[in-house]
């Protein structure tokens, strides 16, 4: 029987699944006990008794928490692994106890639902995870499986096996809040894609059967894109470059494409003729073989820097081929002086 034991054990140690390991502990001592049970009216008072402290000692030792409550949800006994996931000092501390004292107060009720499903032999409610309230406060968890214990025809209390989740808890919700913050921040990078005033498109560099990079496709905008440009996203989605833009080579190549290849953003202004607009252009490295373009169109500014720089020559003109001098005096300093000016005083700005 010894040797049975210790065969047990090693395939407990070599099942994985923290909730399997809990549900063979606990059939395998079932049925050692029910073996034990079945042998004692042929066996000495002497083997019986060796048999039972056998018995004791494997849960004893055991690396499973061991729990047994009686019929009112008293604690009757614990084992030392028990002891040491609740962080009690001995068991004497919790003897006597019901078991609603170890559970955080809004488990309770859930606590005993399941102690009254688990009585019943409800299979719903004989195995799962629940949290722990340890003695120093600290909150744990746990997998469990548990079963009721009857004394000839009548229900005497709940016996069973738990196994230490918390670390694996902790992961987990340490990884739900990180997904959540990761899908927060995808929120906010979306909603300001959506909203922001400049145009942006998402592209990818189409390569040749020589893998020469010779077009790209617009594989994502923004609504401002659309706006800018007067073009919908059913207009440019997944479409070539030269096919959106009706031209023969795909506009702004190689500037893209050096952006692609040394993964350093880039920023100009340019005049694009098949629209007749500025741009002010901005290049960013994104995703492999793509990049970003966020983009506004500065039509407006560069016509009224055109006129003002042509209000600026007929000035000059006017003023240099006036007989009357003109000086400007500014910021006390002369700033300018024309030819007529220059004649009468001999100052030159």
């Amino acid at each position: 029987m010894e040797s049975t034991i210790r065969e047990a054990l090693e395939v407990i140690d070599r099942i994985s699944g923290l909730q399997d390991k809990a549900e063979y502990a606990l059939n395998f001592l079932k049925s050692y006990a029910e073996s034990e049970d079945s042998s004692k009216s042929s066996e000495p008072s002497q083997t019986l008794q060796e048999s039972e402290e056998r018995f004791l000692s494997i849960i004893e030792n055991a690396y499973v928490g061991y729990f047994f409550i009686d019929k009112d949800g008293i604690i009757r006994g614990v084992n030392t692994a028990w002891v040491r996931l609740y962080k009690y000092g001995s068991a004497d501390e919790i003897i006597g106890h019901h078991f609603a004292e170890i559970q955080k107060i809004d488990d309770r009720a859930l606590a005993n639902q399941f102690v009254a499903g688990i009585m019943q032999a409800d299979p719903r409610f004989m195995n799962g995870e629940f949290s722990r309230l340890c003695k120093d406060g600290s909150i744990g968890y746990h997998s469990f499986t548990a079963h009721p214990v009857s004394h000839g025809n009548a229900v005497t209390g709940i016996e069973g096996f738990i196994i230490d989740t918390t670390l694996r808890r902790k992961a987990e919700e340490e990884l739900k809040t990180a997904n959540e913050s990761l899908l927060e921040g995808e929120r906010r990078l979306m909603n300001l894609y959506t909203n922001m005033s400049e145009g942006v498109g998402l592209h990818k560099m189409v390569f040749n059967e020589r893998g020469v990079a010779v077009n790209y496709r617009i594989v994502g905008i923004n609504p401002q894109f659309e706006k800018i440009l007067g073009l919908s996203e059913s207009d440019v989605q997944d479409k070539l470059a030269t096919d959106v833009y009706g031209v023969s080579e795909p506009p702004f190549f190689k500037e893209y494409l050096d952006v692609v290849k040394t993964g350093n953003p880039f920023s100009f202004e340019v005049y694009f003729p098949p629209m007749d607009k500025h741009f002010s252009i901005s290049i960013s490295p994104w995703d492999r073989d793509g990049f970003a373009t966020i983009f506004t169109d500065i039509t407006e500014r560069k016509i009224a820097e055109e006129k003002l720089l042509e209000s600026e020559a007929k000035f000059r003109s006017l003023a240099e081929n006036s007989p009357y001098a003109i000086l400007i005096y500014q910021d006390d300093q002369w700033v300018y002086c024309n030819s007529a000016a220059e004649e009468i005083s001999g100052f030159t700005a």
